[in-house]
């Protein structure tokens, strides 16, 4: 039986394992930028996030990605406080991301990453490295013993 401290640290190796591949995918696909990596992908799920607070959300896909009349701008402002991060630092990666193809800004300034920069071939191959690697985390996560000490 593993004690808890033990079985604490199997779950965290495999969770920094997954979060370190994450980062390098995206990194790549971001210039080899990890601060402008997390600022796409924060964008990305900014434009999305008030169809993932619905119920119904898996319905509303349907496709690969969700169709952009579903998806709406981030502010720059939301974005930043997201990442915990100034706006003007912010407003900097998302001029990276837009110079790269990757996002492109509304005329009200918002950040809008839509299936025209989604359907990027590097975007592409990272969402499917980025799922792999997924399948790998869960399934180190399933594989972790069940026995162990409760306090």
């Amino acid at each position: 039986m593993l004690s808890e401290g033990a079985w604490e640290r199997l779950r965290l190796a495999a969770g920094v394992d997954y979060v370190l591949r994450f980062m390098l995918l995206y990194k790549e696909v971001a210039g080899g930028d990890p601060v402008t990596a997390l600022v796409f992908v924060s964008a990305a799920q900014g434009c999305a996030q008030h169809v993932r607070n619905m119920h119904r959300h898996v319905a509303l896909m349907g496709s690969e990605f969700l169709p952009d009349d579903l998806r709406r701008p981030v502010s720059l402002s939301a974005l930043a406080r997201s990442l915990n991060m100034s706006v003007e630092t912010t407003r900097r990666h998302v001029e990276k991301l837009c110079v790269l193809g990757l996002a492109s800004r509304t005329e009200d300034g918002g950040v809008m990453v839509d299936t025209r920069h989604l359907n990027r071939p590097e975007v592409r191959d990272a969402v499917a490295s980025h799922s792999q690697h997924l399948e790998v985390f869960l399934n180190q996560l399933e594989r972790l013993p069940i026995t162990r000490v409760r306090r």
